[in-house]
C-alpha cells in the first residue's frame, strides 16, 4: 500500500475505463481526483495541483493534446507527469505526443498492470530525486553555516567579551548603562544560539515568515542525537 497518498487527476469521459482505473489506483493507496472534461480538470487544478495527470485524448470539449498545451503554459502544471490515453494507435498522434514531451502514451483499453508499474516507477524516481535535492540543500546550508560561524562568531565573541569586561571593570557606570550592556549581552547570546542551531541543522524545515515568503525553522532542526 502506498502511504504517501499522492494525488492523481484522471480526466476520462468513458465510465467503464474511468472506473477500472479508479479501482486500480485507489487499491494502491493513491488519492484520485476525477474529471470528464478539460473544464472540470482545470477547475480541479485551480484548487490544488496533483502529482500526476492521466488524460484521454478524446475528451468531449477538447482534445487531450490541446489540454496538455494549456498545462504547459503554467510553470507549475507543466512539471506534472502526464499520461495520454489514446483511443487508437495513431502514429501522427504519437509524434505530437513526443513533441509535447509526453513520454507516457497508453492505448485504450488501458492495460492496468502496465499503468500501475509506470506510475509506481514515476513516484519512486520522484522520491529518489527529492532525497537528492534535500541532501544538496542540506549540504549548501551546512556550507553557509560554516561561513557564518567563521565570519560572525569571532566578531560576536569580541562584542560579548567587551560587554562583560565593561560590566566588571566599571561598576560605577550606573544602572541605565548596565541595563543597556545586559541587552547587548542577551542579544549576542541569542545570535550565538541561532548560529549553533544552524550548525546543528539535520533537515530542511521551513515556516511562513510573511505572505508567500518562508524562512528556516531552526528550533525544530536541531540534531536529535545531540545532548541538550
Amino acid at each position: 500500500m502506498n502511504e504517501t497518498k499522492e494525488t492523481i487527476l484522471l480526466v476520462e469521459p468513458l465510465e467503464e475505463s474511468r472506473k477500472a482505473i479508479e479501482v486500480c489506483l485507489t487499491e494502491l493507496g493513491y488519492k484520485l481526483e476525477k474529471a470528464m472534461t478539460t473544464a472540470e480538470a482545470l477547475a480541479t487544478l485551480a484548487k490544488k495541483a496533483p502529482q500526476l495527470i492521466i488524460t484521454a485524448q478524446d475528451l468531449p470539449d477538447q482534445e487531450g493534446l490541446i489540454f496538455r498545451e494549456t498545462l504547459l503554459k503554467n510553470k507549475d502544471w507543466a512539471k506534472i507527469p502526464f499520461f495520454l490515453i489514446a483511443p487508437i494507435d495513431d502514429m501522427e498522434l504519437r509524434i505530437k505526443a513526443i513533441q509535447q514531451n509526453i513520454p507516457y502514451f497508453i492505448l485504450r483499453p488501458v492495460e492496468l498492470e502496465t499503468l500501475k508499474a509506470q506510475i509506481q516507477a514515476i513516484f519512486s524516481q520522484k522520491a529518489q530525486q527529492d532525497r537528492i535535492n534535500e541532501e544538496e540543500k542540506l549540504k549548501t546550508m551546512k556550507q553557509l553555516s560554516v561561513t557564518m560561524n567563521h565570519e560572525i562568531k569571532n566578531h560576536l565573541a569580541t562584542i560579548l567579551g567587551n560587554a562583560e569586561l565593561i560590566l566588571m571593570k566599571y561598576p560605577e557606570l550606573g544602572p541605565d548603562v548596565e541595563a543597556k550592556l545586559n541587552k547587548i549581552r542577551k542579544a549576542g547570546k541569542s545570535i550565538k544560539q541561532v548560529l549553533d542551531n544552524l550548525n546543528m541543522l539535520s533537515k530542511i524545515t521551513t515556516t511562513l515568515y510573511v505572505s508567500k515568503i518562508e524562512m528556516l525553522k531552526l528550533t525544530e532542526n536541531k540534531d536529535s542525537t545531540k545532548n541538550t
